[in-house]
């Protein structure tokens, strides 16, 4: 696996895409600390391996390039998924809805919800649950 090539990839589709991710915003933070948090991901990346659990208790597998373009990743994942689950669709997507799916998803995208992400961790803000909220009135007279 060529690592150098897929920082590379990686790292210009990130940093183009500034802040259009819900853990990853890179038009917020420098690039050094995107690239950081990318290294977390890489270093700790572990290939499927389909005989050993956890990855052995998947229906099916799908392979994607990670140098290939997205619209390019789209066709392989809806193909696939079409091929082992021809009910899913009820028909193939043509090549124009795709197309009009992934300009969408990369274009018009924005995140409603953001995480922050530390060394590459997501880390939730969870909210605070209340206490002593008021009972709801039940009428019974």
């Amino acid at each position: 696996m060529d690592y150098d090539h897929i920082r590379d990839v990686t790292r210009e589709r990130v940093l183009g895409r500034g802040d259009n991710h819900q853990t990853i915003q890179a038009g917020s933070k420098s690039p050094a600390e995107i690239i950081g948090i990318m290294e977390g991901f890489l270093q700790r990346f572990e290939p499927v391996n389909p005989e050993a659990s956890p990855d052995d208790s998947f229906d099916h597998i799908v392979n994607l390039d990670v140098a290939a373009s997205s619209r390019e990743n789209l066709e392989t994942v809806v193909a696939q998924l079409n091929a082992e689950y021809p009910k899913l669709f009820g028909k193939m997507p043509t090549a124009e809805e795709l197309d009009n799916a992934i300009e969408s998803a990369l274009n018009d995208y924005k995140p409603d919800i953001k995480h922050e992400v530390k060394g590459g961790y997501a880390k939730e803000n969870k909210k605070q649950k209340v206490q002593g909220a008021p009972a709801t009135q039940q009428s019974g007279n």
